[in-house]
């Protein structure tokens, strides 16, 4: 069984807060995805959570439309509620995370701020979800990364720290 829920603007499916084991749930909205307390993705599901393009929108587009930030909120119940257990992504306003020059040809700077951590995950994502480059106990600080190989494209940058998981996304030219 598949269950796919369609969010306009900033609204979030009130049904399926649940997702069980066997099945299949996908969420897609034009501008944010918004996963509220009590929301639990069983083992044994398949959920996947997505933004795509609104092309009878009238807001501002990057390469034909625009991917905003999104939050997933919930708190757990167990270790399975999510992939990572207790991470939380946040708002690129709640941290010091940059990226430049953004447009790139796939050299860049991650410019990475968090005063108390010690060491940090970065992972670069491509539109598909797959991961093209990973990088563990980082430093804060300036970090060159080099992803010249890999197709042009949008990517999204995923810094992983303390339970945290910050995005940013990244423009290969």
């Amino acid at each position: 069984m598949q269950v796919l829920a369609s969010c306009h603007e900033n609204s979030s499916p009130d049904n399926w807060r649940t997702i069980p084991e066997g099945i299949t749930a996908e969420y897609v909205a034009h501008k944010r995805i918004i996963l509220q307390k009590g929301f639990h993705a069983e083992a044994g599901s398949h959920f996947t959570a997505r933004l795509e393009p609104c092309l009878n929108c009238d807001n501002k587009r990057i390469s034909g439309f625009e991917l905003q930030d999104f939050l997933i909120n919930y708190e757990e119940t167990n270790t399975n509620s999510l992939k990572n257990g207790k991470s939380v992504i946040l708002k690129n306003d709640e941290k010091s995370f940059s990226i430049y020059p953004n447009p790139s040809p796939g050299h860049f700077t991650l410019h990475f701020e968090d005063g108390e951590s010690t060491g940090f995950e970065v992972e670069i994502i491509d539109m598909m979800g797959n991961v093209v480059y990973k990088r563990e106990n980082m430093k804060a600080g300036n970090t060159a990364i080099d992803i010249r190989d890999k197709p042009k494209g949008i990517y999204f940058v995923k810094v992983l720290v303390d339970g945290k998981v910050y995005t940013e996304k990244v423009v290969v030219e």
